[in-house]
């Protein structure tokens, strides 16, 4: 499975749990579809086609699906050079935006609402005194059956005439007529005034033509409880809305129809142009379905793929049912080249009940671990792994991890420790503990601008071999500082601000390495899978929550109340592809201890 860097402990291997049914792959599938740029209100939770498996990719049924930094730093455009202040004031800032849009909106559709109303009733009032003064002209006869030259506008065509039931025709059109009015109204709301901060814009691409969506159109689906709703689709020749009534699938998303599914719009507000892209890797393909962890089971293969796990040494073929984790970080022409393909930055990822991914990318794990464990593995731990990889960490070495109670750090540290270094964690305070119990050999609790502070930078000061850094920020001087002669410090993310003040002479007069980490190594993966067979890392778990609280998930995830990793885990799948009931609607629950630690919940601006 690829090389190590230290001799491992000989351990006995994990079990894993007894097989399970595979699950049936449906037409369409439950999933969270991140649909532009923004806060919150980004994110739908709905009924969407299950994708179509091509050559050479496997189906995978989600058992669970992490949450990482990554999948808010795409929503709200953070990897944009644009962009410069840390990933929490970047989604604060993207979901206040949001909320003063929302409210805007709301109250403007709501007067536009009762103005409507009024007219209607007024207009209703004045077409049945007319109708009334009609009928009075034929009171002699009995009321007819009235066709279409009798009734006007063709309304009752076909029907005994009356009153009522004119009256109830009007009513609904002038419901339908103030539907289309409000929504108009919100979408005028929506457009930034005199004062207000630029709305953030992303450019739409579809990488996946299965996605069916227009990259120009701005709906507000599922708002109303009409049977009748409507959608504001931007002309590209013209910045005026245009409204178009149309029936779209109930709030529920109850339908199963892939066909019917494929008529619902996708949302992608303030198109920008070409160049100025939202994602690291080029335009971000809104809309689309994150999640960049995943455990799941094998659930069909494509043209071409043999069940033979390219990638687990083929030791045995995979089959339907294997329990399987996905390697996110994709090199799509081989490990000669460093291009990359992130599941859930650039194509589908795991916050539904099913992904495809190709065959290369999967990987068997025997393991007594549960689902929600195995999730929590994938993008924090392949990250940190590679950071170690290119560092060359080895035993012995001295290695400091800030932001050590994060998913990355939490990862950093065991993994570090497995090949045989001295481990020094920054913490908060209150976490100094657990990680602790994690295995370091020594944490420093505090935060940049404390009163502790001074006190952490004395100590580690010309102390280090290796710095892993996932944090960044106004700390980077310091983690510099922190290193000896010859030192390598190494980043793969900069949670608290990616602009940072070097001093390009205590770069080069100290001989030192700035190493940077996002295309993982060949065998990043492969050993990782190892490590979690032999037992030799074990998983740190926060809390579990079902996929439809994405929203209440990702927003405690940014208070950073946390140790170890967030979890998300979709509804079951049924024959019939729909959500079964009370399916991911259920309450959040604290995962329980893992690996001796305890529930952990304290406040740290550091971890990341």
């Amino acid at each position: 499975r690829g090389s190590t860097a230290s001799p491992r402990p000989s351990r006995e291997r994990s079990v894993s749990p007894p097989p399970r049914p595979t699950p049936p792959v449906t037409d369409s599938m439950m999933a969270v579809m991140t649909t532009g740029v923004g806060g919150f209100d980004k994110l739908e939770y709905k009924r969407v086609p299950t994708p179509k498996l091509a050559p050479g990719e496997v189906m995978i049924a989600v058992l669970a699906a992490g949450v990482n930094n990554t999948e808010i730093n795409t929503r709200v455009g953070w990897y944009s050079p644009d962009e410069t202040s840390a990933t929490s004031a970047v989604a604060a800032a993207n979901n206040a935006e949001a909320t003063a849009e929302a409210k805007a909106a709301s109250k403007t559709a709501a007067a536009t609402a009762a103005a409507a109303k009024t007219k209607a009733n007024d207009d209703l009032a004045d077409e049945t005194r007319k109708e009334r003064l009609r009928l009075a002209s034929v009171s002699a006869q009995p009321a007819p059956m009235l066709g279409e030259a009798a009734a006007e506008g063709g309304r009752s065509r076909g029907k005994s005439f009356s009153a009522l039931h004119f009256a109830e025709k009007s009513k609904a059109f002038g419901s339908l007529e103030g539907n289309i009015a409000n929504l108009e109204a919100a979408a005028a709301a929506s457009e930034p005034g005199d004062g207000a901060r630029p709305r953030k814009k992303s450019w739409s691409t579809s990488m996946n033509p299965e996605h069916f969506h227009s990259s120009e159109t701005s709906s507000i689906n599922h708002k109303s409880k009409l049977a009748a709703q409507a959608v504001l689709l931007r002309s590209e020749s013209d910045d005026s809305p245009q409204v178009t009534a149309r029936k779209l699938p109930d709030a529920a998303g109850e339908s199963t129809d892939a066909d019917a599914l494929a008529e619902d719009f996708r949302l992608s507000d303030d198109a920008e142009a070409p160049g100025e892209v939202s994602g690291y890797n080029g335009p971000t393909p809104f809309p689309f379905i994150q999640g960049t962890d995943c455990c799941g089971l094998v659930a069909a293969f494509g043209d071409g793929v043999d069940g033979r796990a390219v990638l687990d040494g083929g030791e045995a073929p995979l089959k339907k049912g294997d329990r399987v984790i996905i390697r996110s970080c994709m090199r799509v022409n081989g490990f000669e080249n460093h291009e990359t393909k992130w599941m859930a930055s650039d194509i589908d990822g795991a916050f539904a009940q099913f992904v495809k991914v190709p065959a290369r990318e999967v990987f068997r794990v025997e393991s007594n671990w549960s689902d929600v464990e195995l999730a929590s593995i994938p993008c924090a731990y392949g990250t940190a792994e590679n950071m170690l990889h290119l560092a060359g960490v080895k035993a012995g070495d001295r290695v400091l991890v800030p932001g050590a109670s994060g998913g990355v750090g939490l990862a950093a540290v065991q993994l570090a420790k497995r090949r045989g270094a001295k481990v020094t964690a920054i913490c908060g305070r209150d976490k100094t503990g657990h990680l602790r119990a994690m295995g370091a050999d020594e944490v420093l609790g505090g935060r940049p601008g404390s009163a502790e502070w001074a006190e952490v930078v004395g100590r580690i000061k010309g102390s280090f071999d290796v710095v892993v850094d996932n944090v960044g920020g106004s700390a980077f001087p310091d983690m510099i500082d922190a290193l000896e002669r010859h030192g390598r410090y190494v980043t793969s993310g900069a949670i608290a601000g990616p602009v940072v003040n070097l001093d390009l002479r205590t770069l080069y007069l100290r001989d030192l390495r700035l190493i940077g980490s996002t295309s993982w190594e060949e065998p990043v993966f492969p050993n990782l899978v190892s490590y979690i067979e032999a037992g030799e890392i074990k998983p740190v778990v926060a809390r579990s929550y079902p996929l439809s609280e994405i929203v209440t998930a990702q927003k405690e995830f940014l208070e950073k109340k946390h140790v170890g990793k967030f979890v998300l885990v979709p509804p079951p799948v049924t024959e019939r592809g729909e959500e079964e009931k009370g399916g991911g609607c259920g309450m959040s629950e604290m995962a329980p201890k893992v690996g001796g630690c305890e529930e952990w919940a304290v406040d740290d601006l550091i971890d990341s």
